[in-house]
């Protein structure tokens, strides 16, 4: 009987941040809450929009992971609570925003007298298919990703010939406040090329790569061709990676990598 209460109070949005969301729910399109100070007051914005199969339910500002203030989806009806931030001290507002053509939303609220502090943030409710679903713009989804990618004689394959161009290909993307630290080349667990910034970078031959040329090399990106003038040798296969370090928001040494084969034929 609990649970099914619960449930209900979930459904209907009466408690914010209850446990009821599925695992399977995808992280809204954008969800950002940008706050700045003007003279003693405390201006927050907050930004959102929807994928194309998701359905707005409520918005909520709060404070401490308590709203103070809160929008309905199907009305834009407003509603405060006093009991985490006066009613009275939210001095300035637009009334809420809300396109659904395009499905995005703005809020924004003008607090006096109240200092910036990261105890406030912006908290979505949403419907994705039939799941119910919520968001904090504090939860920023992992959008750190890397793929290495082999190109034989300009096509992706895994297999090469004796004499054939093969060209490495290192994509990867961090989080915005992680800290590049290094990107690396790797073959047979052995580091061939290493980048550190576009001023410093490292190549040490190994079994089956005598040279390298640099085609491409930024923050995001690392492509190599192999031997570009003796081309692929007998011990140019292997097994490759591409691995990306860096100190994630916490400070903690982190990395990323991926692998991939080539057989010669």
């Amino acid at each position: 009987m609990i649970g099914y209460i619960v449930l209900i109070i979930c459904t209907f949005g009466v408690l914010p941040g209850c446990l009821c969301r599925s695992k399977a729910c995808a992280p809204v399109k954008s969800l950002t809450l940008e706050p700045y100070k003007r003279d003693n007051d405390l201006v927050l914005n907050c930004d959102f929009q929807f994928e194309s199969n998701q359905r707005w339910q409520k918005v909520y500002m709060r404070y401490k992971d308590h709203y103070y203030y809160a929008v309905d989806a199907s009305t834009l009806e407003e509603r405060y609570n006093s009991d985490v931030i006066d009613s009275t001290r939210v001095i300035d507002r637009v009334p809420p925003l809300y396109n659904s053509t395009v499905k995005y939303g703005h809020i924004r609220n003008v607090l006096s007298d109240t200092p910036p502090s990261d105890d406030f943030d912006c908290y979505v409710t949403y419907y994705d298919g039939a799941d119910y679903c919520w968001q904090s713009s504090r939860q920023v989804p992992d959008q750190r990703s890397i793929k290495t990618s082999i190109f034989v004689n300009y096509v992706l394959s895994n297999q090469y010939s004796v004499g054939d161009d093969v060209q490495i290909q290192c994509d990867y993307q961090l989080q915005p406040n992680d800290t590049f630290f290094d990107s690396r080349a790797i073959k047979d667990d052995r580091i061939f090329y290493r980048y550190i910034n576009k001023d410093k970078s490292f190549f040490t031959p190994q079994t089956g790569i005598d040279a390298v040329k640099v085609d491409s090399k930024t923050n995001q990106r690392l492509w190599l061709t192999i031997n570009p003038n003796d081309r692929a040798n007998a011990n140019t296969g292997g097994q490759y990676k591409c691995q990306v370090n860096y100190v994630n928001p916490d400070g903690i040494d982190t990395k990323i990598e991926h692998i991939v084969h080539l057989s010669l034929v």
